[in-house]
C-alpha cells in the first residue's frame, strides 16, 4: 500500500500540475479549428454524437464533449475536455510510477509530461487523445489499486474505468490486453471476466452497429 505523500511532494506536485495547467490554457480558445474538430463539436442529438463517425472512433469522446458543450456548441469549452484530461493526466502520471520508480523520478516524470510540447498540443485540441492518456493511465493506477486490495469499490472503479477506455478509443484493446493478462495471472479467470464483462459488452454492441452501419452503405452504393 503507498505511504501518503509527504508535504513536500505534495507542494512540488501541485506545482508541477499548476503549470501544465497553464500552458495548455494559454492560445486553448485562439487556435484556429480544424475539420476533425468540427466533426466532434457538430451540434445534434446525443443519439447524433454517439452515432457520428463511428466506424472511426467510438462514442465516449463525443458523448462526454456533448454533455459539456450544451446548449452552446462552444469551441473553447470542447477544448477545455482535453485542457482538463490532459492536466489530470500529469497527476495520474505520478501516481503509476510513484508504485514503479522513487518519488523524484516520479515527479521528473510528470514534469516532462507537463512540459512536452506534443503533450500540451493535443491537450488543447478538440481531441481524443488526452482523454484517451488519461483513461489510460486511470486504468493503469485502478488496476494497481485492485492489485493491492479486493474491495467491491475499487473493482467497480476499475471496471468502468476499462469500458470507459474502451470507449474513447478503439486501440484500447491494445492497453487493456496485457492490463487484463496481468489480472487473469494474479486475481484468476471468474474475477478477471466479471470486471471486464461492461467492456466486453461494449465492443460487442459497437461491433454489431459498426457492421451494420458499414453493411447499410455497401447496399446503398450497389442501388446507385
Amino acid at each position: 500500500m503507498t505511504k501518503p505523500l509527504p508535504r513536500k511532494v505534495l507542494v512540488a506536485l501541485i506545482a508541477i500540475t499548476a503549470v501544465g495547467l497553464v500552458l495548455r490554457l494559454v492560445s486553448s480558445g485562439s487556435i484556429s479549428p480544424t475539420g476533425d474538430e468540427a466533426l466532434n463539436l457538430l451540434p445534434g442529438t446525443l443519439w447524433e454524437a454517439i452515432m457520428r463517425d463511428l466506424s472511426f472512433n467510438p462514442p465516449g469522446f463525443r458523448v462526454l464533449v456533448w454533455f459539456v458543450t450544451l446548449p452552446s456548441s462552444s469551441l473553447l469549452l470542447g477544448r477545455l475536455v482535453s485542457v482538463v484530461a490532459g492536466t489530470l493526466a500529469i497527476w495520474l502520471l505520478f501516481l503509476v510510477s510513484r508504485r514503479l520508480l522513487t518519488t523524484s523520478q516520479s515527479l521528473l516524470a510528470s514534469a516532462f509530461l507537463a512540459l512536452h510540447p506534443w503533450a500540451i498540443f493535443h491537450s488543447q485540441s478538440l481531441r481524443s487523445y488526452s482523454v484517451f492518456l488519461f483513461a489510460t493511465l486511470g486504468v493503469f493506477w485502478l488496476a494497481a489499486r485492485v492489485l493491492e486490495e479486493e474491495s467491491t469499490n475499487r473493482r467497480l472503479a476499475f471496471s468502468l474505468g476499462m469500458a470507459f477506455l474502451a470507449s474513447v478509443h478503439y486501440l484500447a484493446f491494445l492497453v487493456l490486453a496485457p492490463v487484463l493478462f496481468v489480472s487473469l495471472r494474479r486475481r484468476g479467470l471468474r474475477r478477471t471476466l466479471l470486471d471486464a464483462a461492461p467492456t466486453v459488452a461494449l465492443y460487442a454492441v459497437l461491433l454489431v452497429v459498426v457492421m451494420n452501419a458499414v453493411g447499410g452503405k455497401a447496399e446503398s452504393r450497389q442501388l446507385t
